[in-house]
């Protein structure tokens, strides 16, 4: 694949992304068709099928994304120099300016389309045991 073609593809995939979370937050999963994705997004539901095999991977692509750009807006901030009670601060100050009001509005809309996901209830719902949560390196 060429770089051009590899820049469409990732294009496409960010266009399918955006657009199924409109769609997932407007009218929950089980009113979200496939479907009706492919034809808002303007492709054909194999090539919509080329990029997520499925509706469960579809939602699961929407939280890795949701997630991406999380980390993405707060890794220099906690990746700073300075003493870790002052970065830790520094991230919560910024998560708590984004959020006001329309970050805040994300956040409630991405909680409450994972909730409302069938195959992303039970990993939002849970919460490791005490002590086995590790460190991202």
């Amino acid at each position: 694949m060429s770089k051009f073609q590899e820049r469409q593809r990732q294009q496409r995939e960010k266009a399918i992304l955006a657009t199924a979370y409109t769609l997932l937050t407007e009218r929950g999963y089980e009113g979200m068709t496939m479907d009706e994705l492919a034809a808002q997004v303007g492709i054909t539901k194999v090539t919509l099928y080329q990029h997520f095999p499925s509706k469960e991977a579809l939602a699961a692509g929407i939280a890795v994304d949701q997630m991406q750009s999380v980390e993405a807006t707060l890794r220099p901030i906690y990746e700073a120099d300075g003493p870790a009670l002052e970065r830790l601060t520094a991230v919560l100050r910024h998560s708590l300016e984004q959020q006001a009001p329309s970050g805040w509005l994300t956040c409630r809309r991405t909680l409450a389309l994972s909730l409302r996901t069938p195959p992303l209830r039970p990993c939002m719902l849970s919460t490791p045991p005490v002590g086995t949560a590790r460190r991202a390196g």
